[in-house]
Order: C-alpha cells, then structure tokens, then sequence
C-alpha cells in the first residue's frame, strides 16, 4: 500500500516550492508537469501532421500550407481570405459544402487545396491511437486524387460486373480533393461517375475540393448542369483564380 503523505518539495523545473506525495521521485509541480505534457502532444501533433502528409499528398505539394502560400496581388489575397473564411467556418461539418478553385494554370490552386486540409490535420481532433500511427490512419481523414483516378477505378469496377467496392474509399473519407476537373473528356459517362461521388459525399455530409482550369459554361461541360445546380443549392464556395501564373514569374 502506498504512502499517501505529503511533502514539500522542489521542483527541479523551475525552482518552486509544492506540496507532493513523499514516495513520488519525479519532483516536478503541477504546472511544469502540464508544460512538459503539452510540449510532448505538440511533438505528436507535429510528427502526425508530416507523417499523414507525407502518405495522402504528392511529394512535390506535402509542405504546402497557408503560412508558405506566397500572395503577389490583391486578388490572390482576396482568393486567400475566401478559403481560409471556408475551412474556419465551423458549419462545415454540419453541412459538408464543397470548395471549388477555379482559374489559370500556376496559380496556386493545388497549393491552396493542400493547404486546406493540412490545416484540417493540424486543428482537428485525434486520439492517442492516431498520434502513435499516423501512417496507418490515413483513410481515417483525406486523399488527394485527380479525376482520371477516380474514372478508372469506376470503369475498373464497371468492367467487372458493377462491383462498386473500389469507388467506396472515395465516399467515406472525411476531405476528398479532386484535381485536374476539365482534363476528361466531360462525357455523360464521367458526368455519372463525378455525380454519384459527390452526390454520396453530399448525402454523408462530407465535403469536397474541386480544383480545375475551367471556368464558367466550360466548367459546366465538364461537371454537368446537375451538379453545378446541387453545388450552388448546397452553398458552396467558388473561388476564381485568374490571375497570371505563378510559374512564369519563378
């Protein structure tokens, strides 16, 4: 049985005199304990936030945040404060809206989309399981795909029988980005398929990033009058990013 008794010791902290049980040894008071804990989950928090990093996003835009999105104009800035407004907006997870960026190539749009759900990683919630394997909770949170991906999985399903199972990681994971709208051939086949992951995405009440060069009755073509109609009743945030590539000026 343990001995309850206290005593006054020193903390080897910071110097300060406490009350503490006799037989503890590890004379540190409760305020430092409670800094020393705090430094050691920023640790975690860091180490899952480039570990998670490093298994949904390309090498190239892993690092991509809002602190290293470089602003040259007024209209980037305008662009930066309506994404940044949208991922601190607490009513997302109540309503799933989607985020579509739109615009020139080379301005930053990727970097932008990237950095909303790094932002995501580094504010939200985990558990101790989570911070220990990052690299194993992954479809836990996001993924970045470009559409041709997500077609081929479909007609890889399609081609076996309508088995839809490979289209079902797209449906559940909490932020989905989707890259390179515009690139397919804005059939009614791939209208479907974007449709139905969406509209489940939508149903789940998850939300979506859109990233495309498209913009306007283009931008139609490629999503479909469907969609479009259901983004805009749902309350999504369209950001145009038509400004001179960003490339170029490097």
């Amino acid at each position: 049985m343990f001995d309850m008794k206290t005593i006054e010791k020193v903390c080897k902290e910071c110097g300060k005199h406490y009350q503490g049980l006799e037989h503890f040894r590890n004379n540190i008071c409760n305020e430092c304990e409670d800094i020393k804990r705090k430094k050691e989950k920023d640790i975690q928090n860091k180490r899952f936030v480039e570990e998670t990093a490093s298994t949904i996003f390309p090498k190239r835009f892993k690092d991509c945040s809002f602190d290293n999105y470089i602003i040259k104009n007024d209209e980037q800035q305008k662009a930066f404060n309506r994404v940044t407004e949208y991922i601190k907006n607490s009513d997302i997870k109540k309503s799933g809206n989607n985020l579509i960026l739109s615009g020139s190539i080379g301005t930053g749009k990727t970097h932008l989309a990237i950095a909303v759900i790094r932002y995501t990683i580094e504010h939200g919630e985990k558990t101790d399981y989570e911070l220990d394997y990052a690299q194993y909770s992954n479809p836990y949170y996001s993924k970045y795909c470009t559409i041709s991906e997500i077609i081929t999985d479909a007609r890889f399903a399609m081609s076996y029988g309508g088995d839809k199972s490979s289209l079902t990681q797209y449906y559940n994971y909490k932020w989905l980005v989707i890259d390179e709208i515009g690139r397919q051939t804005g059939s009614d086949n791939e209208q479907n398929i974007l449709f139905e992951v969406l509209n489940k995405r939508y149903n789940n009440i998850l939300p979506t990033i859109l990233i495309t060069n498209e913009t306007g009755d283009s931008l139609k073509k490629y999503l479909g009058t469907a969609l479009i109609d259901r983004m805009i009743e749902t309350g999504s945030v369209f950001v145009n990013m038509t400004w001179e590539s960003y490339r170029g000026n490097k």
